[in-house]
């Protein structure tokens, strides 16, 4: 329902330092396709390479406390469609 405005992960331009504490590697390991800031959260947008039954849904989210690197991520759960507020820009796999 909250409204997020979503960026694709910069997998060219990856920062030497990371993002949210964490390298590339980790990234594609965790299959994260976009990542945002809200409400005092970071949030990962996840796109399960393989999706549909018997795999889970297309999508996947997780979040935790901003700035909060030593903190684990909370997962949310997996999902089909994504919502109508968030703005995910088109992207062209890895």
């Amino acid at each position: 329902m909250m409204p997020i405005k979503w960026q694709p992960v910069p997998w060219k331009r990856f920062p030497s330092d990371g993002i949210f504490g964490h390298q590339k590697d980790w990234f594609v390991s965790a299959e994260v396709e976009f990542i945002a800031s809200s409400g005092g959260e970071d949030l990962l947008l996840i796109e399960n390479v393989w999706f549909g039954w018997p795999d889970p849904p297309q999508w996947g989210l997780a979040s935790r406390p901003s700035g909060r690197s030593d903190l684990k991520w909370e997962r949310w759960g997996n999902f089909a469609d994504l919502p109508t507020a968030w703005q995910v820009p088109d992207h062209p796999r890895r």
